[in-house]
């Protein structure tokens, strides 16, 4: 809201001060609502608990192979594109708090070592996915 001449003055500093104000605290009173739908939800359990742990790599971020409380900060760092890719493969089970692959739905990824051996193979498996259904 500066003037004409391209300048704030004291009034229009005031009021800009005063509308930036109303939204962080419309902001602040949104998140402090917004965990009380989520606080039994496992993922949302799971990023606290985790919230501490920091990249050794920067850049990267952390992907939970598994949401149960045992396995909260038993966490993969992954590239940002790679984390989407692995995301776009999987399947949530909320029931049992793992993954299924999509590719595999009979097979649950229940543990660590089982995981990061789908998330290796998945370029593997969308290749084989690709010309199964392309040559249909």
């Amino acid at each position: 809201m500066p003037s004409r001449d391209g300048r704030l003055y004291k009034h229009e500093l005031k009021e800009l001060i005063e509308q930036k104000k109303s939204e962080i605290i419309e902001l602040k009173t949104l998140y402090k609502i917004a965990p009380k739908c989520f606080k039994n939800d496992p993922r949302y359990i799971a990023r606290n608990k985790s919230a501490v742990i920091k990249s050794p790599i920067y850049g990267w971020i952390k992907h939970h192979w598994s949401y149960n409380t045992e396995d909260a900060t038993d966490i993969i760092f992954l590239k940002h594109e790679n984390h989407i890719r692995v995301h776009s493969d999987l399947k949530y089970d909320p029931e049992s708090k793992y993954y299924f692959g999509i590719y595999d739905t009979d097979i649950l990824l229940d543990t660590k070592r089982k995981h990061l051996r789908y998330i290796v193979n998945i370029e593997k498996r969308r290749k084989e996915y690709r010309e199964k259904y392309e040559a249909v």
